[in-house]
C-alpha cells in the first residue's frame, strides 16, 4: 500500500518527535563515569587519582539499597555529584571495600557493583 503526501508528512513529524524526544531525555540523564575497581590494583589506582594512599583492611558484600531514606540521601546526592552510577546500582547486590589511609586516623570505603565504582566516601576512624 502507497502511502499519499500528507500520511508521508504525518509519519516523518512523528518520527522527528521521537528523536527529539529521545535527545531530550539523553541530555537530562546524569552523566556518570565508569571507573573500574573489580581488584585491588584498579581500587588503589583510583585512590591515588584523588591524591590517597591506602591498605585494604575490610570487604564487605552489601545489597545497595533500592531507595535513599534519610541519611543515605546525601550519601547518594555525593555520588551523583562525583558522577559515580549509584542510582544505577539500586537493589543490587555489591561490595564494600574499606582502606585504611596512609598518614591519617581517616578511612577511604569504596562502594563497587558489577566490577564498576558507584560510591566513595572518605571518613574518620570510628
Amino acid at each position: 500500500m502507497r502511502r499519499t503526501g500528507a500520511a508521508r508528512i504525518v509519519a516523518a513529524v512523528l518520527a522527528a518527535a521521537a528523536v527529539t524526544a529521545g535527545a531530550a531525555v539523553l541530555l537530562h540523564m546524569p552523566q556518570t563515569q565508569r571507573i573500574p575497581a573489580a581488584d585491588d590494583a584498579a581500587r588503589l589506582a583510583y585512590l591515588r587519582s584523588q591524591g590517597r594512599e591506602g591498605t585494604l583492611v575490610r570487604a564487605q558484600a552489601v545489597v545497595i539499597p533500592e531507595t535513599w531514606p534519610g541519611t543515605y540521601a546525601a550519601y547518594a546526592q555525593a555520588q551523583a555529584a562525583r558522577q559515580l552510577p549509584l542510582a544505577a546500582a539500586a537493589g543490587q547486590p555489591g561490595t564494600l571495600y574499606t582502606y585504611a589511609l596512609a598518614g591519617s586516623d581517616e578511612r577511604a570505603a569504596l562502594l563497587v557493583w558489577d566490577g564498576i565504582l558507584v560510591g566513595y566516601q572518605v571518613y574518620g576512624d570510628p
